[in-house]
């Protein structure tokens, strides 16, 4: 039960010391003395025991929920007695273990310290069962083995086309609760449900619909539409198209007729598709608005439909078959043409859309044609008419070329105040002669030097440079009537030297021949001594002339001519072979600069014209 221990202090002095064992305690020594530890006086031999008592422990015994059972309480008891509790459970419980998961009621255990133990209960279980009147009519949930006391639902669901009605005691709720104390059963009972057929027309206009009543799941039922005059039934909202109909009733419906127009032929026609076509025609429903539309092509206009209405585009309701025809006609367009400064132009006027118009621009002295505002550079021009539009010609002066020579590189030299000149600008060339040589003039006779000129023409000048002895010719041109026309060219030349001479006949006049029976014209000569060439003029007016045939061609105002042409292809050439223009509709060119030209009319051989201003 315990231990002592002694220990001495000094001759006659002791501590006693008892020490229980675990579930003991000390009580007192053998001679009554009760202190631990204990010190004694020792004067003779002497015997102390320690006396020791078993502990007392208190076992607890609780329950975890007082409402669903009960224990036997405390029990107090001695170290190593054993003692017996129990639990009892309440109804509607059973015990299930103590807090050690202990199973055993009544228990017995062997005390060894204070101990609590706590009983435990759960719920029973009951049974809830649950069936339906038929099984087609719906079905139930809810079933199943649940907690004493506990609320569970149980619910009847119809299938689809019945209802519920109430359960096997006559109780109605559903979902319903019910509070489980014992085995329970519930049938549920169902009956069929009344559904309405609602049967309309989408149009009363159109049609009427016929049938609707309310009747039973899965009974049957007809329905009918029926159209009104100019309309017609095309089939129910679920695209049934049968009439009058059978429906089995599965739930609340509604029936929708739907109608149709009659249609009618709308056709629309164009009097010519060169000039317009048209669009709107077709199949289409009776009292339908459709809009017919007349679109010209381009350079036409719409005039009329074929019942006189001028309305484009055209709203028709539709009442039968119908035809309409659009008639077209070409748009007008007017034509202006203008000349920049320093010319004329002609070709203005109002025209037909696809016309072909020639337009010409003059222009003024000493002026030349360059472009149309458009870009186009041909003059006449033919211009197709397919808008309202101005056309303006632009000139720019004349310029000519000088180009000034040494006869003789050796013997002097050249120089001018430029190559290119405007009309009438002054033209300033010097002959500079070198050691040993002399100037002796220029190609066209004049002798001056520097010499000063107006430029009026491309002028080709030849400076003569001589030395002492050799021999200097002249050859002078002159007009047998200056009436008729003029002369150019001539001039100095050494000897064995060429010059060019021309013959230039005025309006209504041509050069015949020279006075030696050469008849060409421009014409080099080879100077061998001092001569003088000159020019014999006739007249043209009233004279065939080219060949046999009945064209005349004459210079006046400075134009030319060419009359009795009519259908055959003329052109105006300059010397050089490079074409200047074309006569217009009239056989008539603009004014041109003064010059020799060729006219080549046809395949007829080429005749030469001189103009003169």
């Amino acid at each position: 039960m315990g231990t002592v221990s002694v220990s001495v202090e000094g001759c006659s002095y002791i501590t006693l010391t008892a020490t229980p064992n675990y579930g003991y305690h000390f009580s007192q020594w053998s001679d009554g003395n009760t202190s631990n530890p204990r010190t004694a006086i020792i004067t003779q031999d002497t015997s102390f025991t320690a006396l020791f008592d078993a502990n007392y422990y208190t076992v607890t015994v609780l329950s975890a929920y007082t409402a669903r059972g009960t224990t036997t309480g405390n029990i107090s008891a001695t170290y190593l007695d054993s003692v017996t509790f129990s639990a009892v459970a309440n109804y509607g419980y059973h015990f299930t273990h103590w807090q050690d998961n202990n199973t055993d009621n009544p228990r017995t255990v062997q005390v060894t310290q204070n101990k609590t133990y706590t009983a435990y209960f759960d719920y029973n279980q009951y049974a809830i069962l649950l069936d339906v009147d038929t099984a087609i009519h719906g079905n139930v949930s809810g079933s199943g083995n649940y907690n004493y006391l506990s609320n569970r639902t149980i619910s009847a669901t119809a299938n689809y086309g019945y209802h519920f009605t109430h359960w096997s005691d006559g109780n109605t709720s559903n979902p319903r609760i019910i509070t489980l104390t014992q085995d329970t059963s519930f049938t549920a009972y169902f009956e069929k449900n009344s559904y309405t057929v609602t049967v309309l027309s989408n149009n009363n206009t159109m049609g009427q619909a016929t049938g609707g009543d309310t009747v039973l799941y899965l009974e049957s039922i007809t329905i009918s539409a029926t159209s009104n005059y100019g309309y017609h039934f095309t089939h129910w909202q679920d695209n049934n198209t049968d009439n009058p109909r059978t429906v089995q009733v599965t739930q609340n419906k509604t029936y929708t007729a739907y109608f149709g127009y009659d249609q009618f032929t709308l056709t629309v026609q164009s009097d010519n598709t060169a000039q317009g076509n048209v669009s709107g025609g077709g199949n289409y429903n009776y009292l339908s608005n459709r809009t017919i539309t007349a679109t010209p092509t381009y350079g036409h206009h719409f005039t009329y439909w074929n019942d006189g209405v001028t309305e484009n585009p055209r709203t028709i309701t539709l009442t039968q078959d119908t035809t309409f025809m659009a008639h077209f006609a070409p748009n007008q367009y007017n034509l202006t043409v203008n000349a920049g400064e320093h010319g004329t132009a002609t070709g203005s006027g109002t025209y037909t859309f696809g016309d072909t118009i020639t337009i010409q621009a003059f222009p003024d002295d000493h002026y030349h044609f360059t472009r149309w505002n458009d870009g186009n550079t041909e003059n006449p021009r033919q211009y197709r008419i397919e808008d309202n539009i101005t056309l303006t010609a632009f000139f720019v002066i004349d310029t000519y070329t000088v180009v000034v020579v040494s006869s003789d590189i050796v013997r002097g030299m050249v120089e001018a105040s430029g190559t290119e000149f405007v009309y009438g600008t002054p033209c300033t060339v010097t002959a500079t002669a070198y050691t040993g040589y002399t100037f002796a003039g220029w190609s066209n006779g004049v002798t001056a030097n520097p010499y000063t000129f107006a430029v009026i023409s491309d002028v080709e000048l030849t400076a003569l440079f001589v030395e002492e002895g050799e021999e200097v010719y002249t050859v002078t041109v002159e007009s047998a009537d200056p009436t008729m026309g003029t002369v150019s060219g001539g001039g100095q030349a050494l000897n064995g030297g060429t010059v060019i001479i021309t013959a230039i006949p005025n309006e209504g006049y041509r050069f015949l021949t020279w006075n030696d029976g050469n008849t060409e014209n421009p014409r080099t000569v080879t100077v061998t001594g001092d001569i003088t060439y000159t020019a014999y003029f006739e007249s043209t007016q009233g004279i065939g002339d080219i060949g046999a045939t009945e064209i005349k061609i004459y210079a006046t105002g400075g134009r030319i001519v060419v009359w009795g042409a009519e259908g055959l292809e003329t052109r105006v050439y300059d010397l050089t072979g490079r074409e200047v223009v074309r006569p217009n509709q009239n056989g008539e060119t603009p004014v041109l600069p003064s010059g020799v030209y060729l006219v080549k009319v046809g395949t007829l051989p080429a005749r030469k014209v001189v103009v003169m201003r």
